[in-house]
């Protein structure tokens, strides 16, 4: 019996939580409907989900919104499918297991006071900044200078010689040339 407690916003996977799209075809006048599977978004912070799926006291300071993978879950829970976050704490020894497992996938820098999606992000930008410093000291390629240089006189010779057919307007009457 696999069960957390949310202390974070999450978006889950729930089984029959579907979003429908709705419009009239137009050659035959009939209704089509499209329906998409969408996470359900939870956040144990709002009172209005609280009330919704919260368990344990109706004060909102003393209920918690308890998710389950399935496997035994108690009436309230809401059975999510995937793998836990680290902002679900256990509340069971399959839990803490599973938790366990998945903690070395949660590679996040610890930063006191961020969420953990905030944490992700900011290990992506320091992901990004190392990236960008090994681009920057990266051996040039052999000749490429060489290759520039050449391509701009190119470019320059291109410009002066359009620039040398175009006649200037002064030059042009009624949409002949003047020679």
């Amino acid at each position: 019996m696999a069960r957390w407690k949310l202390t974070d916003a999450h978006y889950l996977r729930v089984l029959g939580m579907k979003w429908e799209y709705q419009e009239i075809d137009r050659r035959t006048g009939r209704p089509k409907r499209t329906q998409f599977e969408v996470p359900l978004y939870i956040n144990p912070k709002y009172e209005d989900d609280l009330k919704a799926f919260g368990q344990g006291d109706p004060d909102p300071e003393f209920c918690d919104i308890i998710v389950s993978d399935g496997n035994n879950p108690q009436p309230k829970d809401v059975i999510f499918i995937g793998d836990p976050t680290p902002c679900m704490t256990p509340l069971d020894d399959e839990a803490k297991e599973i938790s366990a497992r998945l903690e070395k996938s949660w590679n996040a820098p610890e930063v006191e006071g961020l969420s953990y999606g905030q944490r992700l992000e900011l290990g992506f930008i320091n992901q990004m900044a190392e990236l960008k410093d090994k681009v920057q000291q990266a051996p040039q390629i052999a000749g490429l200078e060489q290759l520039m240089a050449s391509m701009t006189a190119m470019m320059q010779q291109q410009t002066e010689i359009l620039a040398r057919m175009v006649v200037p307007e002064s030059k042009a009457v009624g949409g002949r040339r003047l020679t």
